[in-house]
């Protein structure tokens, strides 16, 4: 038992000492100055960086019908490299380029330039038979070569199934967009 008292205490004195030389080493630790210009280090970037292409852009983002209905809010920033065309289209970063971090802009895109103009030819009749018999309107369809339709119609006899998929298909969009940052490659 007495053996153990020992290794307890001597276990507390080494904690003790430990946290002790812990709190030295924070309390002497130079703390940054308050005041005066700042030091910039070699890998900052400036924040007023232009857009230009290879440069990472993130940006916050609305989308909305011409009548200001708002359609779409980015749950998050969306990032993308300028001038790689990896977003909704090349529209929106020609829009964007020459934008700065804290830069708002409302970009206006006709159908052509997003997700094309609403084809009425893209809209067919089928024999209700063809579908599922759970089918109900406002449903998905896929057809043997990946095509697919959402169910506008549905009667005991036939369904009206339109291919135009995009539910932003058709009318011209407005978005409404904040550069958040501008990176170099």
């Amino acid at each position: 038992m007495n053996g153990r008292r020992t290794a307890g205490a001597l276990l507390c004195i080494v904690l003790a000492g430990l946290a002790g030389a812990l709190l030295s080493c924070k309390s002497s630790t130079p703390k940054p100055p308050t005041a005066g210009p700042a030091v910039a280090k070699p890998q900052d970037q400036p924040t007023d960086l232009p857009i230009a292409n290879g440069y990472k852009v993130t940006m916050d983002y609305r989308i909305l019908r011409p009548d200001n209905t708002v359609i779409d809010i980015g749950k998050e920033p969306l990032s993308f490299i300028q001038g790689k065309h990896d977003i909704v289209t090349a529209a929106i970063e020609e829009a964007v380029a020459g934008m700065k971090a804290g830069e708002r802009k409302y970009i206006h895109l006709t159908p052509e330039q997003v997700f094309g103009p609403y084809d009425e030819n893209k809209k067919i009749t089928v024999k209700r038979e063809q579908l599922r018999a759970d089918a109900k309107v406002g449903g998905l369809v896929k057809r043997k070569n990946g095509d697919k339709a959402k169910i506008v119609d549905l009667s005991d006899s036939s369904a009206v199934l339109d291919f135009n998929m995009h539910a932003l298909t058709g009318p011209d969009l407005l978005y409404d967009v904040t550069i958040l940052k501008v990176e170099r490659p």
